[in-house]
């Protein structure tokens, strides 16, 4: 206390901002978390002040603080808790029954705490725990803690320049979960032919044999963007290893995006709610949806934690704002590189064929495990099918929009995961499942010289490296199309085996279709953006 003022208030408030810093680091610096740390302790110092006017005493006003400090920052994970223990009940329902538990409890150890003859050692015990909670907190994130890596070296990159005349707008839209053509129809029963056709009548061409280097998205999109196996980090990182760090470092300061901003490209970047792409420590422009949530991801991270979580958008809204802004994105005097990570039509399934919102799924319930275990492979599929629409649309807009013809890279991360399971026993069920995870969606609208150099079977990591090599002259050989997985895909992500031979292999009757798989990529509720 200073003189007689109890701290544990404001205590307590740092030790659980920096307990979900220290569970979200190797997505969240200090320029985001520092910010959100001094306006939650002033928050508390405020919410001290009024509580200690109400109750006219400073030691009893600052544990009702701390109590509804408390009951603030449990309140979205106890949400989430009763969400995955009731999938069934609304999540209105559970809010609002999650909401009138704790009132009650605020009321009933109000009461309690007003009757208390010695709340002095309460006071002393609440310090002493918040202390200890801070410190530990404090101790985890410094340890975790670790300079951010840059990836292939770009020799001798220059300063901003300006961009060569008629330097095209470069497009790369990546939709996650989109499997290959040849998978759709061997595994969901699904004809992609028209769609592809459309994309050709606008002048693209499709490597039918793509596929990604990895089968989770942070690991395949840091490939990709910094056109590197990352075998580096994957060696540092071991076999038991499961530290996303080091990748999403990568991804923050990804090289096309370095490379085209030495070039006079002009780079905006949009956020997903995927955790690894949420932010760029680089790019000119961050695209966020229009609403009164906040616009960095770890302030929306402690928000949801509390009940202001009822503020935040849907996941539908996100989407219908991300194709909104790509057909308004043309027109620009410099030429833009735009990225936009796009987790459709990967779950949660909250369109309809037609568009139509079938449910209204909170970003912080995006990749929960229980909001959408669907058996029905029809839910993806029907989501599949207004992606297809909405990308045709989109396409369409910017080719209507845009003063010079545009490069549009439309890619998906990895493949579905249909055929996983537990039937990878056989080497025959491993062959199938490498095959549907890791073969991939690749179109490309580009100018003749760049197709002159595509391949059918391109894998991801080459993406960049064949298109600058082209537009540009840059020196950038391609890689080994190599194709790495796990047996242990989401637990050990960097225990990897070569697949690259299996990838390409013949279908046999094992890559026919299984049970949807209920296990999610990521798991975005109670303490973490993602894992």
């Amino acid at each position: 206390m200073i003189r007689g003022l109890p701290l544990h208030p404001v205590l307590a408030t740092a030790a659980f901002v920096l307990f979900f810093w220290t569970h979200n680091h190797f997505t969240v610096d200090a320029t985001q978390a520092a910010p959100v740390l001094a306006v939650a302790v002033g928050a508390a110092a405020g919410l001290q002040l009024v509580a200690t006017a109400l109750v006219r005493d400073r030691v009893r006003g600052a544990l009702v603080a701390t109590l509804l400090v408390a009951a603030a920052f449990f309140y979205g994970p106890l949400v989430d808790a009763a969400g995955d223990a009731w999938p069934d009940v609304p999540m209105r329902v559970v809010q609002a029954g999650v909401g009138a538990g704790e009132a009650m409890a605020v009321v009933l150890l109000v009461g309690g705490l007003r009757r208390a003859r010695r709340p002095g050692r309460v006071t002393q015990a609440v310090t002493v725990a918040s202390l200890l909670w801070l410190a530990a907190s404090a101790r985890v994130q410094l340890s975790a803690w670790r300079p951010a890596g840059e990836g292939v070296a770009l020799a001798a990159l220059p300063p901003r320049a300006v961009a060569p005349a008629g330097a095209p707008d470069i497009y790369f839209i990546v939709l996650d979960g989109y499997a290959r053509a040849d998978v759709l129809r061997r595994v969901h029963g699904f004809d992609d032919g028209p769609f592809l056709g459309e994309l050709r009548r606008r002048g693209f061409w499709i490597a039918d044999r793509a596929t990604a280097n990895y089968p989770l998205t942070f690991l395949s999109l840091a490939a990709t963007l910094d056109m590197d196996l990352l075998s580096d980090v994957v060696a540092a990182a071991g076999p038991a290893g499961h530290d996303q760090a080091p990748v999403v470092a990568r991804l923050r300061r990804h090289a096309v995006g370095r490379f085209l901003q030495a070039r006079g490209y002009r780079y905006v970047h949009f956020r997903t709610n995927y955790g690894p792409t949420e932010g760029s420590d680089i790019a000119d422009e961050i695209v966020t949806p229009p609403s009164l949530w906040p616009r960095t991801e770890f302030a929306g991270f402690v928000l949801r934690a509390t009940p202001l979580r009822l503020l935040e958008p849907s996941v539908a809204a996100l989407y219908l704002h991300a194709f909104a802004t790509l057909r308004a994105m043309p027109g620009s005097p410099t030429p833009t590189f735009t990225f936009c990570h796009l987790t459709v039509p990967h779950h949660p399934y909250v369109f309809d064929r037609d568009g139509t919102v079938r449910a209204d799924v909170p970003l912080g319930r995006q990749f929960s495990e229980r909001v959408h275990r669907d058996e029905d492979a029809g839910a993806y599929l029907a989501q599949l099918e207004f992606v297809n629409a909405a990308i045709l649309r989109t396409i369409d807009a910017i080719l209507a929009r845009s003063p010079r013809p545009p490069v549009i890279l439309l890619q998906s991360d990895h493949g579905t995961a249909r055929t996983m399971g537990d039937r990878r026993r056989s080497e025959a069920e491993w062959g199938a499942f490498a095959r549907e995870r890791l073969s991939t969606l690749s179109a490309w609208l580009v100018p003749e010289v760049v197709r002159a150099r595509l391949r059918p079977d391109v894998s991801s990591v080459n993406t960049f490296r064949i298109l600058f090599a082209a537009l540009f002259g840059a020196d950038l050989p391609e890689l080994p199309d190599r194709a790495f997985l796990s047996r242990a895909m989401y637990d050990r992500p960097y225990q990897l085996e070569d697949v690259t031979a299996l990838v390409h292999g013949e279908p046999t009757p094992a890559d026919g279709p299984g049970p949807m798989s209920d296990k999610m990529d990521y798991v975005n509720s109670g303490w973490a953006l993602c894992r």
